[in-house]
């Protein structure tokens, strides 16, 4: 790892700054730049800030009205916004130029160092994961705060603050990655975000990168202490050997609570604190299993079927589960959205264990869309319903239930940019149940 990456404060005096897209991330670093006194600040986005933006990079010093539409040649520092995609090529070409290239969440990261920091990545589970081990970390009387890719910004917080800093990270934010923390935590990997990262194997690269052993090095000879992954995990040499295996008997909740507790363990041992058994965190994060929106959540209604909202199930793995905990029978499925070229063979594996022709998918999208093709070939599917929006997806769901079936919105594939997000389509869902209802 290079030195200077991980004592940012040795780059960041009077360097010339390139901020790449004006996202959440790199709104809230600009007090900082601010404080460690940078010298010249430029601003690559391609679409008009929002008045919000505009006015914090306006009260930074930043003239909105002036910010680049090319990405340069040359910086001394690059910070990314997860969104702007890292595999360019004139990406490629000003970070080979640079002494430090990140993302904001990677600059505090190196700001603060491995010391009090649990790092969590996964294609599944990674939010519910952090969640569980802040829980835990608590529970064992340490203090502990959340931040990343699960909600809060990083820099919402000061990098030297105390407590251990439980942070999310994305594959996005995994692509320059400058450290880790003295606990990395994989959860279940799987395809995704194939066309942001160019390729499969790409994707997989940029989440392993927090397993790394030389990234827990800060520069001072403290070397990353405990990696963890679920057992079972193909990872490639010489990462597989560095990694702590975790055994995870049933679901994806069971994974996610073993994960958790063996973090906390591990963290709890680093502090110096005795960490109780793993019996009595199972049991107590067990208890308190967080139930996180639009995460297999139970929609209200009083005409008999039982509707849930799993829209964070944006990827084939994520709704394979969702699918995994429901009792096979008959039942709909409302999905479709942004193809990112990941397989859907999750989802055609889960569908193995359902009885033939005992799921409907109601597809939000193109009738030619190869998705719709490659489900209506599993033997458990009876018919795949293409529609336009949410409202007729609702509709045309409620007019195949009957009572006590289930219809679970889990998309396996993100919302197009157009539409919104996650919590558009989530809310969306909602109010057409409402509407029937």
């Amino acid at each position: 790892m290079n030195a200077l990456a991980s004592r940012p404060s040795d780059v960041l005096g009077g360097a010339d700054v390139v901020l790449l897209g004006v996202g959440v991330e790199t709104l809230t670093v600009l007090p900082h730049l601010h404080d460690v006194e940078v010298g010249r600040v430029r601003v690559v986005e391609a679409a008009s800030p929002t008045p919000e933006q505009a006015a914090t990079l306006s009260h930074h010093g930043i003239d909105p009205t002036a910010l680049l539409d090319e990405v340069p040649e040359r910086a001394d520092v690059v910070l990314r916004s997860p969104g702007f995609p890292r595999h360019r090529d004139d990406v490629d070409a000003i970070y080979a130029s640079c002494r430090l290239g990140t993302t904001p969440t990677g600059l505090w990261l190196a700001t603060r160092g491995p010391r009090r920091t649990v790092v969590v990545t996964g294609t599944k589970g990674k939010s519910t994961t952090a969640t569980l081990i802040a829980a835990g970390l608590e529970y064992c009387g340490l203090d502990s705060f959340l931040a990343g890719n699960i909600g809060t910004a990083a820099w919402r917080h000061d990098p030297q603050r105390d407590g251990v800093a439980v942070v999310e990270l994305s594959s996005y934010q995994g692509a320059d990655l400058l450290t880790t923390g003295e606990v990395a935590v994989l959860t279940l990997l799987a395809d995704d975000h194939i066309d942001w990262h160019g390729s499969a194997a790409a994707y997989r690269h940029d989440k392993l990168r927090i397993l790394d052993p030389s990234s827990g090095d800060s520069g001072d000879g403290f070397p990353g202490v405990v990696r963890l992954a679920l057992e079972g995990q193909d990872l490639p040499e010489p990462l597989s050997s560095a990694v702590t295996r975790v055994a995870a008997a049933g679901d994806y909740r069971a994974r996610n609570l073993a994960l958790a507790v063996a973090a906390v363990r591990a963290e709890a041992a680093l502090r110096g604190h005795e960490a109780p058994s793993v019996d009595e965190l199972t049991s107590v994060l067990g208890v308190h299993y967080p139930d996180l929106a639009s995460r297999f959540e139970v929609v209200p209604s009083d005409d008999g079927i039982v509707w849930i909202d799993d829209a964070l199930g944006s990827n084939p793995s994520a709704t394979a589960a969702g699918l995994e905990r429901l009792t096979p029978g008959p039942a709909v499925l409302i999905a479709g959205g942004h193809d990112r070229g990941v397989s859907l063979d999750p989802v055609l594996d889960a569908l193995g264990h359902w009885p033939a022709g005992s799921l409907t998918v109601v597809w939000l999208g193109d009738r030619a869309d190869h998705r719709v093709s490659a489900l209506a070939e599993s033997a458990a599917i009876d018919r795949v319903v293409p529609v336009a929006s949410m409202g007729d997806a609702v509709a045309s769901a409620a007019s195949v239930a009957g009572d006590g079936w289930t219809v679970l919105f889990s998309p396996l594939a993100p919302t197009e940019r157009a539409e919104g997000n996650w919590s558009t389509r989530s809310a969306a869902f909602r109010q057409a149940i409402d509407r029937r209802t």
